[in-house]
């Protein structure tokens, strides 16, 4: 789940011994989430213990109900739920929850200025996740300044897409690392030239820069 890459997630817990925990219902649920699996989400929310789980199992939980949410048409309710993981994590000053997160509780991050503002510590670690060099699902505080509303208009994957641009792959390499056709990756391409209103793919990179889409 740290690099992103879902699928393989679930492949893991197959071999967990403990693969009916707290700790692995959530990475489970957090993973389909990022599929769009609304079914199998519940399913893996219905399998967490009654007892009170650890303070990042309930964190995790909480951001997989900010995915769910944010399927929805108003992103009102999922911001709400992002306050609240913030709040019960920030005594702790509990990052890696966070850092861990999928594009869409990156984005929310970004389109909400007033939370980084009410909540510094999560910028505070010295080491940031070693994975997703470039990857735009870390979208940078600073676009909530720069471009809130054209970052909300890119879709995950495209922000996915757009990272791996930055790090100058090609179509090919990009779609074996997202495990996608390569004809998928030319139409999140297309869709993010036309959106950052640009004709090339170095100046969709440049475009992003500058709107502050790219964690430093």
């Amino acid at each position: 789940m740290a690099s992103g890459r879902a699928e393989l997630a679930l492949d893991e817990l197959v071999a967990v011994e403990q693969s009916q925990g707290p700790e692995a219902s959530v990475v489970a649920a957090a993973a389909y989430a990022e599929q769009g699996q609304r079914a199998a989400v519940e399913e893996s929310l219905t399998r967490m213990p009654k007892a009170q789980p650890a303070l990042s199992v309930q964190v995790s939980r909480l951001l997989v109900e900010v995915v769910r949410e944010s399927w929805r048409p108003s992103r009102g309710r999922a911001r709400v739920v992002l306050d609240r993981s913030l709040r019960l994590a920030a005594p702790e000053a509990l990052r890696r929850p966070f850092r861990e997160a999928g594009p869409a509780v990156q984005l929310l991050l970004a389109a909400d200025p007033r939370l980084l503002l009410e909540h510094p510590w999560l910028n505070n670690s010295e080491s940031s996740s070693p994975h997703r060099s470039g990857y735009a699902g870390k979208v940078a505080p600073a676009a909530a300044e720069a471009g809130a509303d054209l970052v909300e208009t890119l879709t995950p994957k495209e922000l996915e897409v757009l990272g791996h641009l930055e790090e100058l792959l090609t179509t090919e390499e990009i779609a074996e690392k997202m495990f996608v056709s390569v004809n998928t990756v030319r139409t999140h391409v297309r869709s993010i030239l036309r959106k950052l209103g640009v004709s090339r793919r170095n100046a969709a990179v440049r475009k992003a820069r500058e709107l502050g889409l790219f964690a430093a």
